[in-house]
Formats: structure tokens, sequence, C-alpha cells
């Protein structure tokens, strides 16, 4: 499934099954990948910027922080982190730069909304252009 913005300089990918939409550059197109049996999804953003994010089944309810990764995640490096409001302040996420051993230093920006926990990264040097994006969120 791919759905492609159109028209202007941006455009609105949807997404129904999740119930949000999210605004993205003009030529930008998302592509949302099979579920791999785990109740996981991966959406992939192409274009400018490029992006990923990961949507996993999460049931608690609890906002990402820095000290909170540290805590549960020690091995992950967690730095140049900060706030981010979505929705109309439905959702807190976590925006900052982490390290990946197969796809180098990475901006990241993390949240749990609704019984799930969305991942999103790309490379840092599209970070500030995924975050954009991001920020654009807005829940149903």
């Amino acid at each position: 499934l791919v759905l492609a913005p159109s028209g202007g300089v941006t455009g609105v990918y949807q997404n129904f099954a999740f119930g949000f939409s999210l605004t993205l550059p003009k030529g930008s197109a998302i592509t949302q990948l099979e579920d791999t049996g785990d109740g996981s999804t991966t959406l992939l953003a192409q274009g400018d910027p490029q992006f990923q994010i990961y949507i996993v089944p999460f049931e608690e309810d609890l906002v990402v922080t820095a000290r909170l990764l540290k805590q549960e995640l020690p091995e992950m490096v967690v730095k140049d982190d900060k706030e981010l409001s979505l929705s109309d302040d439905k959702a807190k996420a976590l925006a900052f730069t982490s390290e990946d051993e197969s796809f180098g230093p990475t901006r990241e920006v993390w949240f749990v909304y609704a019984g799930h926990l969305y991942q999103a990264k790309s490379k840092v040097e599209a970070g500030k252009a995924m975050e954009e994006s991001i920020t654009t969120w807005k829940f149903d």
C-alpha cells in the first residue's frame, strides 16, 4: 500500500487503521509494510525526508522520557533529547539522537498513544525534517 500527497507544497498522509494523519513534503510517499504476525506495522516514508515508523501494540499508558529509556534500555544511546507535543497535546513524544548498528547515527521520535508504541527513525541528517513532519501528527 502506497499513499502519496498530491499537488501543492505538502500533502497529508492518512492512516485509517491507526486513526492518524500527518503532513509530508511534496514528492514524499509512505509505504505500509505487511504485519509480520507479531502485530507490528512498519511505515516507510520515501522522498525527503526518508524515515520509518514502527508501530507495535503496547499495553502501558505512559510518556516516553529519556530517563525511562535509559532505565528500560540501558544499552541504548539517548542524547540531544527534547519533548514534542503531538495532536494538540493528545500525545507527548520524545525526540532524541541515538545509534543503530546497521543505520549509523539516528534521530528518533518515540511516543505511546491508544495502546501502541510509535517509533520513528531517520538518519541523523534527515532528523530535523522528520521531526517537522512528525509534529504535524493528528489523531482522529
